[in-house]
């Protein structure tokens, strides 16, 4: 639970929430301009913890390079071939870090990777945009895994046509979906 309070401003009447993070910290959203907004988002930070999905803002601001490290390091050999360490290693640095490093994670929104996808798809090839957008995709990932990120943009994105009409691809986030349940499904014996 937590406290709304009024407070004035120049601009008039006000409202700041007050709550307890799951760490037992205390925080405070200012800024609210009628009651009824203030009591929602208290009720919305009071179920997301209940549910154990909370994430403190203030970690969600961090750059999208914090991350990329440790993703890349995961991916060095023996984990994966040298070949294929060095082919993510360019992409990030070519592709990839040019346009999302310095990013603060919590602002990178589905639209905003959309057009990087379908402005990048007109200069590329399908196998470089495919593989850009799996890194960024993948950097996120550890984010999420990190309780900094509710969700990842970067898995969304609508049909895109990519080469110039010859190849699309339908949709990432499907794509991504079917590898992971292929992997978590048990195996079957054929009889």
């Amino acid at each position: 639970m937590g406290t709304i309070t009024p407070y004035e401003t120049v601009k008039g009447r006000r409202y700041r929430v007050r709550y307890r993070k799951p760490d037992h910290t205390a925080a405070e959203k200012r800024g609210f301009t009628t009651m009824r907004e203030a009591k929602l988002y208290l009720s919305m930070v009071t179920v997301s913890k209940s549910k154990g999905e909370y994430i403190d803002p203030s970690a969600s601001r961090v750059p999208v390079r914090m991350f990329a490290d440790s993703w890349l390091r995961s991916k060095q050999p023996p984990m994966s071939k040298p070949s294929y360490y060095t082919t993510l290693e360019r992409a990030w640095k070519n592709h990839v870090a040019p346009v999302w490093a310095d990013r603060e994670i919590s602002s990178i929104r589905r639209s905003e990777v959309q057009d990087w996808v379908s402005e990048f798809s007109t200069q590329k090839s399908r196998t470089v945009v495919l593989r850009s957008l799996g890194i960024l995709a993948g950097i996120l990932d550890v984010a999420i895994d990190d309780r900094r990120l509710a969700g990842n943009p970067a898995l969304v994105t609508s049909a895109t046509s990519l080469d110039e009409g010859r190849a699309s691809v339908a949709s990432t986030s499907r794509t991504i979906r079917l590898r992971r349940s292929r992997r978590a499904r048990p195996t079957r014996p054929w009889f």
